[in-house]
């Protein structure tokens, strides 16, 4: 049996303020800033990957780097949980639908 963890937000500009708190460096040199939906999609990924663990004291911008918003919709991408000199790679799936991100991480 695979593991998944899911999230879905609603998309919202209140985001732009907030986005410092969870991403890292490297994924805001990566990233849209400035695009909701881009920032949704981080957001979502790591709250994804932090369900699918369910490891308590993860930090977001620490022990979760997810990799850059897809270039094509329906594109699948990556994220790498840091624990230690443990890397994990888990895979993300993300759509839109409507005004909402769905992401959901699998093992």
């Amino acid at each position: 049996h695979k593991k998944i963890g899911v999230d879905i937000e609603k998309i919202d500009h209140k985001i732009l303020k907030l986005f410092t708190k969870f991403m890292n460096d490297h994924e805001i040199a990566e990233a849209e800033i400035n695009n909701p939906h881009h920032l949704h999609y981080y957001w979502g990924a790591k709250e994804s990957v932090f369900k699918l663990h369910s490891i308590g004291n993860l930090d977001f911008k620490k022990n979760i780097y997810i990799s850059p918003y897809p270039s094509f919709e329906k594109e699948n991408t990556c994220a790498k949980l840091l624990m230690g000199d443990v890397i994990q790679e888990i895979r993300i799936f993300q759509t839109q639908i409507d005004n909402y991100m769905f992401v959901c991480a699998i093992e």
